[in-house]
């Protein structure tokens, strides 16, 4: 039974040490803020496929205040804040208890099934004892904005595991050192030219995209891209064969991952005329 159908609306429990329902939610929170305790958590009123409610007890200025909502629907209810005399009688008063320790106690019973009668023990004092909460609806502006605050939280939470991909362009060219792109100097945090410019050293861990591009004059055929890491050879093939007398373009790419101080070059074999090069780095994740 949930809220305005003979559970919290008109209902009592205990508390005690006992094994919690299978179905008991493990989101549990406890906040305090200046002279105000608050305990949050979610709770259900009966076996699955129940609803599931998030519930808030909080103290203040020595008044208790319980809220539920319905954690599908977004239906709130909730007592305001009330004086001790509004939910304590003579039969469940506990001896030297305080507003924070009725708290502590109600939390307990949420987080267990409600449907139980137990003996409470507080400060060496034991009672058996029932306590009632008459519980209004909250407005359904109130549970929009309740709604859109959840929703802009995990947006929070998504865009804080999401890193943004750095995107680099270096622009290069063979000149006449035997086919050796040479790269412009740049500096950057993950990765930088060598001094001589024949290489890219990334100074970063990780996984990079790399996409290079290269602007061709007619070549002779047999002509063919060396792609090289740490000097060796990664990638090689005839991405161009035979242009014949035609200018063309031709594109290489891939994932790599590098370790720091890997060096990344690229060497035009057989190309007789000069050979320009654009080269973008994609850096992925952290």
């Amino acid at each position: 039974m949930g809220p305005g159908e003979g559970g919290l609306h008109e209902a009592g429990w205990g508390y005690a040490h006992s094994t919690p329902s299978p179905s008991r939610q493990n989101c549990k929170q406890s906040t305090r803020m200046s002279d105000e305790l608050v305990e949050s958590g979610a709770t259900v009123f009966a076996p699955p496929p129940s609803p599931t409610y998030r519930y808030v007890i909080s103290c203040k200025a020595d008044q208790l205040s319980i809220s539920l909502e319905d954690q599908k629907s977004k239906q709130q209810w909730a007592t305001g804040y009330l004086p001790e005399d509004s939910y304590l009688t003579s039969s469940n008063r506990i001896g030297n208890a305080a507003v924070a320790d009725y708290v502590s106690i109600f939390k307990e019973a949420l987080d267990y099934l409600l449907e139980f009668s137990v003996k409470i023990k507080v400060r060496q004092s034991a009672c058996a004892a029932k306590f009632v909460f008459n519980l209004a609806p909250v407005s359904r502006i109130h549970a929009l904005e309740t709604k859109l605050q959840e929703v802009e939280g995990e947006l929070a939470a998504a865009r804080a595991c999401l890193q943004k991909a750095r995107v680099v362009f270096l622009e290069g060219s063979t000149g006449n050192v035997d086919g050796r792109l040479q790269w412009k100097p740049t500096e950057r945090n993950d990765f930088e030219v060598t001094d001589d410019g024949s290489a890219i050293r990334f100074l970063v861990v990780g996984w990079y995209v790399i996409s290079l591009v290269m602007f061709l004059a007619p070549q002779p055929a047999g002509a063919y891209i060396e792609f090289l890491i740490n000097g060796e050879d990664f990638d090689s093939g005839e991405i161009i064969p035979f242009n014949g007398d035609r200018d063309v373009s031709a594109c290489i790419g891939s994932s790599i991952r590098f370790d720091k101080d890997d060096k990344l070059s690229f060497i035009a074999v057989d190309y007789q005329r000069s050979v320009g090069a654009g080269i973008t780095i994609t850096k992925i994740g952290n």
